[in-house]
């Protein structure tokens, strides 16, 4: 209902946030501290042309509260884990 319209409009406003936040300009660092912790999986197989910078854009978001990242590859063997391991190390 209300909540939902809330979230759709704030996003239509350029709000990405919406679902957690009505204004997310209002989000000083402090209060960006409280947000929810977020994992975001992100399951890889094999390697492109632009997969770097995809998982790159993925590690700079702009969310404010606590945020991991689980790089899942099936094994040492896939061409994903050399290339993720390096993104890994350049963001240490």
């Amino acid at each position: 209902g209300k909540e939902l319209k809330r979230i759709k409009d704030g996003e239509k406003d350029g709000n990405s946030f919406s679902f957690l936040y009505p204004n997310i300009n209002d989000l000083e660092h402090s209060a960006q501290e409280r947000l929810p912790k977020v994992s975001v999986v992100m399951p890889l197989k094999g390697f492109g042309e632009h997969n770097y910078s995809n998982w790159k854009s993925q590690l700079v978001s702009l969310y404010g509260g606590p945020l991991e990242f689980l790089f899942v590859v099936e094994s040492t063997d896939d061409p994903a884990f050399p290339v993720v391991s390096q993104l890994i190390l350049d963001f240490k």
